[in-house]
């Protein structure tokens, strides 16, 4: 910081001062996983874009990785679930990811879990919404995830919605 001298000033060695700032982002980014498009997705999704204080990534599924599309990738007007880039390195730039109606086992390997978890134990938050594609029993008995979720793997009863 520097003060201007006022006319008549001759000493000038208390006009200047040199601090250290920390500088803070004053919005919160937010990653969102849906499993599939849904009016519970749209709604959170439009009520996190609404408030600016929340940077919203937001990724809907509509894809499983074991499609066989008989076309090359290329031609798709759909773009692959940039999982890798997301896990690996743009993770620490969050401070909050939801993971709503979405099947683990199906998009993140071991390792990207395992900085899941680094990610929460660093401090970043994470939270559940349930659906029918999320917390099956592969997404839990072997999974780094199991460190830090709040139940036992063998709590979890999975039973299919029947319609009937």
């Amino acid at each position: 910081m520097r003060a201007i001298p006022v006319p008549g000033e001759n000493a000038f060695w208390d006009n200047e001062r040199h601090s250290n700032i920390e500088v803070l982002p004053n919005t919160v980014g937010v990653l969102h996983l849906l499993g599939a498009p849904s009016w519970d997705g749209r709604f959170l999704r439009r009520y996190l874009k609404s408030e600016p204080k929340y940077d919203l990534i937001s990724f809907f599924i509509l894809r499983d990785p074991g499609d066989s599309q008989q076309v090359n990738e290329r031609e798709l007007s759909l773009i692959p679930f940039p999982v890798e880039r997301l896990f690996r390195e743009e993770l620490p730039n969050f401070r909050l990811v939801i993971v709503q109606n979405f099947a683990l086992y199906k998009f993140l390997m071991p390792e990207f879990q395992a900085n899941l978890v680094q990610f929460v134990k660093d401090g970043g938050g994470l939270l559940f919404i349930g659906g029918d594609r999320s917390l099956h029993p592969g997404d839990i008995k072997s999974s780094p995830l199991r460190e830090i979720l709040p139940f036992e793997a063998d709590d979890v009863q999975y039973s299919p919605l029947s319609m009937s």
